[in-house]
């Protein structure tokens, strides 16, 4: 029996992932996730909440020097340049992110290094993870938290 690909799943190994190298945020917006495919204004959504929800909560660092202190510009940057086009791959692809102490420290919680990995979905692992992010005012839901902005071709950021 194959486990299903949920954004629970993808959300777990990505932050696994993340605490051992840093990584662009274009890694947000790939992986296998059913139902929510590659390349989908889906697919960016979810990527600019979860890097949203994981940076606001302490859990995800911006390596990045222009936006390391900025975050709001980061944050505008990513709902208005797409990742799947040409205009979006500097900062998708050129921008680096960080597992902070924190998420390094809930990570090992949860997942000790036993040299072998398992991509069995820990709930317990999902539910503190939902907690820090309802505890930071940006809890884990189907809805939008910066939506993202498909038909701007003037943008820049």
């Amino acid at each position: 029996m194959s486990q299903s690909n949920t954004v629970e799943s993808w959300l777990q190994f990505q932050l696994r992932v993340l605490t051992q190298d840093e990584l662009s945020p274009s890694y947000f917006s790939t992986g296998f996730i059913d139902g929510i495919p590659d390349r989908t204004p889906q697919r960016w959504q979810l990527a600019v909440d979860m890097m949203y929800r994981c940076i606001v909560s302490g859990l995800v660092g911006v390596v990045t020097p222009r936006y390391r202190n900025d975050h709001d510009a980061f944050f505008h940057a990513i709902r208005i340049l797409n990742p799947y086009d040409e205009r979006g791959i500097n900062l998708w692809y050129g921008v680096d992110l960080f597992s902070t102490d924190a998420l390094v420290e809930l990570i090992g919680k949860y997942f000790p290094e036993t040299g072998q990995y398992d991509g069995t979905v820990n709930p317990v692992f999902i539910q503190e993870l939902k907690d820090i992010f309802a505890e930071h005012n940006v809890p884990w839901s189907d809805a939008p938290l910066l939506p993202i902005v498909t038909n701007d071709h003037s943008a820049s950021a």
